[in-house]
């Protein structure tokens, strides 16, 4: 004889469903909660870089020490860090730009892992030509010629120190190209002596370098005169990051109708005005 399915009981069985399945679900552990909460995951509370150095701050109060690994690499720590949830590691000049992750341990057992990428990023803030601005690089050692120079400021908004090591300009009346002598073409002030060697660039910092004597020469075939605008490509070259390659210009009108001369002037001539060095699309 079958068995009549009344309302009654179908409405039952569902209650008595539901009942398991809350029971079910109330039998799960705090501890269990608290290994699969999402705050566990959001293991980097604030992550920052200054100088040469980068700090973690964690949201994990339990975690005594950290570990820094690149590409399955140990690279930093474990450093140890009683008593606080911030990490401090000098991260220098010699480095991998990239991902890193970060790995925080509790009683030498691992509890955190999350990611962090370290890596410089250039900007330049302020350019311009010597003639110009000669108050920017007169302090500047081994300039003498002011006008025969091209400056840049460069802040590095990035994760990681870097260095600049090389300025390219081939088409400059003085060209810049990558050679054996003039390795960076680029002025460093902390060198007693004339070296061309590269310049550093901290995290949060802005950097004034100087090119090599771009507009001087002695060769009639490139110089530059005064009356045109003069339009050439540059590229600074780091360490750690991707060269950097502008168009700039500038323009150039004789400034006294005294010149007589029946010879051309140079732009690096005193009766040459030049306006603002500039970005071209």
């Amino acid at each position: 004889m079958s068995q009549q399915i009344t309302r009654r009981s179908v409405l039952g069985s569902i209650a008595a469903v539901g009942i398991a399945s809350i029971a079910g679900c109330s039998s799960s552990t705090p501890d269990e909660n608290q290994t699969e909460s999402p705050d566990q995951n959001s293991a980097i509370k604030n992550f920052s870089a200054q100088g040469m150095s980068i700090e973690i701050e964690l949201s994990n109060e339990d975690i005594d020490a950290v570990q820094l690994n690149h590409d399955g690499e140990r690279v930093k720590g474990p450093e140890p860090i009683p008593n606080s949830t911030t990490v401090t590691f000098d991260m220098g000049y010699d480095y991998d730009p990239g991902e890193y992750t970060v790995k925080g341990l509790s009683n030498e057992d691992e509890v955190l892992d999350d990611t962090i990428t370290i890596q410089p990023d250039h900007e330049i803030v302020n350019m311009g030509l010597g003639m110009n601005n000669p108050e920017k690089i007169r302090d500047h050692p081994y300039i003498t010629d002011l006008e025969d120079y091209i400056y840049f400021e460069i802040e590095n908004q990035g994760t990681a120190a870097d260095k600049i090591t090389g300025f390219r300009s081939p088409d400059t009346p003085h060209p810049a190209t990558d050679n054996e002598v003039k390795k960076s073409g680029l002025l460093n002030p902390d060198e007693k002596e004339v070296t061309y060697s590269p310049i550093s660039l901290p995290v949060g910092e802005k950097t004034l370098i100087v090119t090599e004597p771009v507009f001087l020469t002695l060769d009639d075939g490139r110089k530059w005169y005064c009356g045109e605008t003069h339009t050439f490509d540059v590229t600074l070259v780091f360490a750690n990051a991707d060269n950097l390659n502008r168009t700039l210009s500038f323009e150039t009108t004789t400034t006294t109708s005294e010149y007589d001369s029946e010879d051309p002037l140079e732009i690096t001539d005193s009766a040459c005005e030049a306006s603002k060095l500039t970005t071209t699309e």
